[in-house]
């Protein structure tokens, strides 16, 4: 017997549909215009025209040449849920353009790596405004649990990751 294909398609409509709200989202959110803020003159520029893509991948998102890609199983996902790696992978893009693509030391743990930890801040920081502190907290535990951060280093990691959310203490 033949494996079943549990793999679900996607159309191009639900896609659309997709980029088009998540484009207006970040062009009025203040998180990603703080983000794209680091661009000077060129922000609004960026955030309108920065490229956004659904595709099949490994992980959930990634950010290549300045381009982000959302795995197509985010559309399944809730809408909030989808704009926490677009804010993320849009810290990235940013981050491609400052730095003309280099990247940082790759022998640094994942969740130590400065370009991720500013990218997890800004997703941490977009997560808090969209719930309380104490889903915004459980979701870093989660995030911690998931990259397999060694014990030793859980609580330093979890301070550096809600280091924006207590500069800004918003909901509670």
């Amino acid at each position: 017997m033949g494996k079943k294909n549990n793999k679900r398609s996607y159309t191009i409509r639900e896609a659309f549909k997709n980029l088009s709200k998540i484009r207006s989202e970040i062009l009025n959110d203040p998180i990603a215009k703080d983000i794209a803020s680091d661009l000077k003159e060129d922000s609004e520029k960026f955030l309108k025209s920065v490229s956004i893509s659904f595709d099949e991948l490994e992980v959930s998102a990634k950010t290549q040449n300045g381009n982000i890609i959302l795995n197509q199983k985010l559309m399944d996902k809730p809408f909030q849920v989808m704009m926490r790696y677009v804010i993320h992978e849009l810290t990235h893009a940013v981050q491609h353009i400052l730095n003309d693509g280099s990247k940082g030391n790759d022998d640094d743990l994942y969740l130590e790596k400065d370009s991720e930890v500013e990218a997890f801040q800004r997703q941490i920081e977009y997560q808090a405004d969209n719930s309380s502190i104490k889903e915004t907290e459980k979701y870093v535990d989660k995030l911690i649990d998931y990259h397999e951060t060694p014990k030793r280093k859980e609580e330093s990691i979890k301070k550096d990751l809600l280091e924006r959310v207590s500069a800004t203490n918003k909901k509670s």
